[in-house]
């Protein structure tokens, strides 16, 4: 069996302090060493022409063999912290599932890029707005992917409704901060569980350019995040650290916010070589 590391406690005067231990890491339940990723649209890869080469999807495949032990992904957490009873959800499925290591992939989507489902769940409440944001949401999936007279009905499409209806963000930075510092509190809890929180990225494209103050914001948002996260002696995996080696069009698709399948595979190289180097 091989040695997966995690972290317990030394208790003394200074009070908790972290120790790294390497141990043999077996789930609570079936010998597994069972994964858990809380994270948002762009975690599962079901953005990419081919789902399969998500970061999450070759953690599955490529994972099991380095730790040459039974090994398991728990079905995938989204987490949205301006969604109603997102806290309550999340804390559910922590506890249903026990997981042996949690990833967080935060996402600064609720504060940095004003948006027409945004605009539309102040103006309608969150169902009905929520309703047609969802159907937004399957036409971007079409157009993301589409070329020719598709894509640009898709593209007036957009432009009108940001005119006519406008854009509004989800949430507040401070208020997105707010939710993820007591999704890692909750995390502590289990001290047992090897958590490694992962950063949230730049926009590029067309949506760098409608978004002048993303940037700035995500950077912010980015060191308070992690800063919490060393503060409760967890992993912290800077993933706009990762575009470096990259070319722009490498790091982003079309759309500007969801990662292309290098950039994924970026991410996959990083977390492997935390969880199994």
């Amino acid at each position: 069996m091989t040695a997966i590391r995690f972290r317990s406690w030394r208790y003394g005067k200074g009070g908790r302090t972290p120790r790294v231990l390497w141990a043999n890491v077996v789930s609570r339940y079936h010998g597994r060493v069972k994964l858990l990723v809380i994270g948002a649209s762009d975690s599962d890869g079901s953005n990419l022409p081919d789902p399969d080469q998500g970061w999450l999807a070759t953690l599955e495949r490529e994972l099991p063999p380095r730790l040459d032990e039974p090994f398991e992904v728990l079905p995938y957490v989204r987490f949205y912290t301006y969604v109603p009873g997102a806290e309550a959800y999340v804390d559910r499925q922590i506890t249903l599932s026990q997981p042996d290591v949690t990833i967080v992939a935060a996402t600064a989507a609720g504060f940095a890029y004003p948006m027409v489902g945004g605009r539309l769940i102040k103006l309608l409440g969150w169902r009905r707005g929520r309703w047609f944001e969802r159907r937004i949401h399957a036409w971007d999936g079409v157009a993301l992917h589409s070329d020719g007279p598709k894509r640009g009905v898709y593209d007036a499409a957009r432009t009108v409704a940001h005119h006519t209806i406008g854009t509004s963000g989800y949430s507040t930075l401070e208020a997105t901060l707010e939710g993820y510092s007591g999704l890692i509190d909750r995390l502590a809890r289990d001290e047992q569980t090897r958590v490694v929180i992962m950063g949230a990225t730049h926009p590029a494209g067309a949506l760098f350019v409608k978004t002048p103050g993303a940037v700035t914001a995500i950077d912010q948002f980015n060191t308070v995040l992690s800063a919490k996260t060393v503060s409760r002696h967890f992993e912290w995996l800077d993933r706009q650290a990762l575009t470096a080696p990259l070319a722009e069009k490498e790091v982003m698709q079309r759309d500007g916010l969801h990662k292309t399948a290098t950039f994924h595979r970026q991410i996959a190289d990083a977390l492997l070589g935390i969880l199994a180097p």
